[in-house]
């Protein structure tokens, strides 16, 4: 390589680099950016996630009430008490630990993908996952999600390890630690984030179909799948003898609530409801018109690449088993995410990586796979009219028009053209300029797309969310009580005692008068969005003569703070 090509390559890696570290820090304690989801959990969500550590650090224990999310995510609870008592506690302190995972994630995954395929496949899928903006701007949230990606990355590392090592001499000896280090890392996963549990049936399924189809793993299947199970097992062992039994009553209650409430659909039609919405959900609610919306590029290329699935056969036996486990992980999180009650955007951080790679293989690969799919009528058929559907809808809803029939009769042209267009695939081959042309348009649209959106978020930056928090610091006595589901959300970058009310779950009884002797506001969504429990249950209180302040605008909600006296 010449030393002029040599300094520009360093520089554009440079350059790469300090665009993913710029985009995560940069006015860090700004508001979420709206545009990545309708939930309220924009700002309540932060402070949910960091409410436990949060009190060992101001308050001396964990537990001060009800709500205990700390139950649900051990290892990154104890990671987060580590962190604030080294860097305190604030907006800026919590996101930075999302931050500083997402970019250690995009190192362990670029490994990952240059172990199992080559440099080529590993830099876009770091592109895709660094650079994308529905996963950057959720890496700069103080989430649990980014953490838990991490892990699940880093266990898909040590998957990918246990195959690349099947043909080495000391093939037994590595791929056994790599095994059991890879079912380590899934039950790491299910500690730090409970709905990271998708990717644990993948590496076994893959082996499972490897060795039915002849993927060189005869011998060693058993061996991987048995080594895993003990990592897996012994992980999830202590998960319950150390933190599950001491902690079981509260476990079960909050296990209770999120399964029954928030999840499982209550009948046969709230499910085809849940599944439809996550098709065709209306204002971008539900998974595909998300996806369609604001990660096109990857989205299509996804799905190009399941629909010309017999592309793989062509590449090394290793890329073939990575295909397949990220192909398993991105399915279980879809499958998952179409079915259940409440799947807000911030859940796909933990698909990201999977889509990512698949995402990247098929524009890397894209002549393959194109001919796979052409030789697949009804795949290309069904690809074309699904993402016809989706577009559509998605220029109607912006043109502020009813989708619904003008979408159905564009997707069944499209897919009518699909299907009876011309078998004949030869002629990919004939055109390597061309079909390298098609996947430098599709890389050029990816980019010009997230570069409009990350234009929108810098162009609408606000503070609302710090600004909230500051005030009331400055107009609240010092030994205040928040109370509310907005409460541990407004107390992120303050000192305040905060208490989450979510009926069924946590504080829903006797909420006002266990706080007694201090100070309590109570903080809600208001306006159009006021809570029908607090006007239920507490009218006089949260009625508008004591209302001491109403926030416009906390990121994208209203919120209002309400005077408690001695109401109750």
């Amino acid at each position: 390589m010449k030393k002029s090509s040599f300094v520009l390559l360093v520089g554009v890696l440079l350059a790469i680099i300090g665009l993913m570290i710029g985009l995560r820090v940069v006015a860090l304690d700004s508001d979420a950016y709206r545009g990545l989801s309708w939930d309220t959990g924009l700002f309540t969500d932060e402070g949910y996630y960091m409410h436990n550590a949060r009190n060992v650090v101001l308050f001396g224990q964990a537990k001060t009430d009800e709500f205990n999310n700390m139950l649900l995510m051990p290892t990154l609870h104890y990671f987060q008490v580590g962190w604030f008592k080294a860097f305190g506690v604030g907006l800026i302190q919590t996101r930075a630990i999302s931050v500083v995972f997402s970019l250690l994630t995009l190192v362990v995954f670029w490994f990952a993908l240059n172990k199992a395929f080559d440099e080529r496949v590993a830099s876009l899928g770091a592109l895709f996952l660094g650079l994308d903006h529905i996963n950057t701007l959720y890496t700069r949230m103080g989430l649990m999600d980014t953490p838990a990606a991490f892990v699940m990355v880093c266990a898909f590392y040590a998957i990918v390890s246990c195959f690349c090592n099947v043909d080495r001499d000391d093939a037994q000896k590595k791929i056994r630690r790599w095994a059991i280090l890879s079912g380590v890392a899934l039950g790491l996963v299910y500690a730090t984030r409970g709905l990271g549990a998708i990717l644990i049936p993948a590496p076994f399924l893959a082996f499972w179909i490897c060795k039915r189809e002849d993927y060189r793993l005869e011998v060693e299947a058993g061996r991987i799948a048995g080594g895993m199970a003990v990592g897996l097992f012994g992980v999830l062992a202590l998960y319950f003898a150390i933190w599950y039994l001491p902690n079981r009553t509260a476990m079960a209650h909050a296990n209770h609530y999120h399964l029954t409430f928030q999840l499982a659909p209550h009948s046969v039609s709230h499910l085809v409801r849940n599944i439809g919405q996550a098709v065709s959900g209306q204002k971008f609610l539900g998974l595909a018109p998300y996806l369609s919306r604001y990660s096109p590029v990857q989205f299509a290329l996804t799905l190009l690449l399941f629909g010309g699935w017999g592309f793989q056969r062509k590449l090394s036996h290793k890329a073939r088993f990575a295909v397949l486990v990220s192909a398993l992980w991105l399915l279980a999180g879809w499958g998952l995410f179409a079915v259940v009650n409440y799947a807000p955007s911030r859940y796909y951080a933990l698909i990201y990586p999977a889509m990512a790679t698949l995402s990247a293989v098929s524009l890397v690969y894209f002549n393959d796979v194109w001919e796979s799919l052409m030789a697949r009528r009804l795949a290309r058929a069904c690809i074309a009219g699904f993402l016809a559907y989706q577009w559509a809808n998605m220029a109607l809803m912006a043109l502020h028009r009813e989708t619904g029939f003008f979408a159905l009769i564009v997707t069944a042209l499209v897919a009518i053209y699909a299907l009876f267009a011309p078998n004949d695939t030869g002629y990919a081959h004939d055109l390597p300029k061309e079909w390298g042309s098609a996947s430098l348009i599709l890389f050029v649209m990816w980019a010009s797309i997230n570069f409009g959106w990350y234009a929108d978020w810098w162009r609408n930056l606000s503070y609302t969310h710090r600004d909230a928090s500051l005030w009331l610091s400055q107009n609240l006595p010092s030994s205040s009580v928040l109370i509310g589901d907005c409460a541990p959300g407004l107390c992120v970058n303050n000192r305040f005692r905060c208490v989450n009310v979510i009926p069924d779950l946590c504080n829903d009884t006797e909420t006002l008068s266990r706080w007694k002797g201090s100070p309590v506001y109570i903080t809600i969504l208001d306006d159009k969005w006021k809570e029908a429990w607090w006007t239920e249950r507490y009218p006089k209180a949260v009625a508008l003569e004591n209302r001491l302040t109403l926030f416009a605008r906390v990121v994208s909600h209203p919120v209002g703070v309400y005077r408690v006296n001695a109401v109750r």
